[in-house]
């Protein structure tokens, strides 16, 4: 658990952008690299980003979102190993109680029925497989959130957007409503 932590701690490290380029002395490059540059996503680069968790939220400098994806993410699988050592656990005493050898003692000899055990196993392992239906989910979301966030980074969401509806008349032959919709 301790060594999936460090290289969690580890990797995040390597996905944010530390280095920063030299500032330059000349007048003309400083009036160039100061002017906002337009950001485009490129498809091939967020295609390769996704293979990093929380890459494409790197990638579209929304690095707020980072670690709402890696704490989703490593929720989901400390529920994967918890429930996965307490089914094998489950697993090991069914397979004690169903070998028919009469040394081998299960652990929980006396505190379970074998049906009781069999319904323990068959709750873990449920437990199990939704902590890797939400681990697909949480990964999926981020995905999903790249997409859409890298997509929609040109659109215009400007004060002179806005939509008037009013009433108004038709040429002297009755009242109407109008709407005027600006860009």
């Amino acid at each position: 658990m301790s060594r999936f932590l460090l290289i969690l701690v580890l990797s995040s490290f390597l996905v944010l952008p530390w280095a920063r380029a030299q500032v330059p002395t000349d007048s003309t490059l400083l009036a160039q690299t100061t002017s906002k540059k337009s950001f485009h996503p490129v498809p091939k680069r967020a295609l390769l980003f996704a293979l990093i968790p929380g890459g494409g939220q790197v990638y579209n400098r929304k690095y707020w979102k980072v670690p709402l994806v890696y704490a989703g993410l490593g929720f989901s699988t400390y529920m994967i190993i918890d429930n996965k050592k307490k089914f094998n656990r489950y697993d090991q005493a069914r397979k004690y109680r169903l070998d028919g050898d009469p040394t081998t003692v299960d652990e929980f000899v006396g505190l379970y029925s074998t049906e009781a055990l069999f319904k323990v196993r068959g709750v873990y392992d449920k437990n199990l497989q939704v902590a890797y239906i939400w681990t697909g989910v949480i990964y999926s979301l981020s995905l999903v959130d790249a997409f859409v966030d890298a997509h929609l980074s040109n659109f215009d969401v400007g004060d002179d957007l806005s939509i008037q509806v009013q009433p108004s008349t038709l040429g002297g032959m009755g009242f109407g409503m109008s709407a005027l919709v600006r860009f």
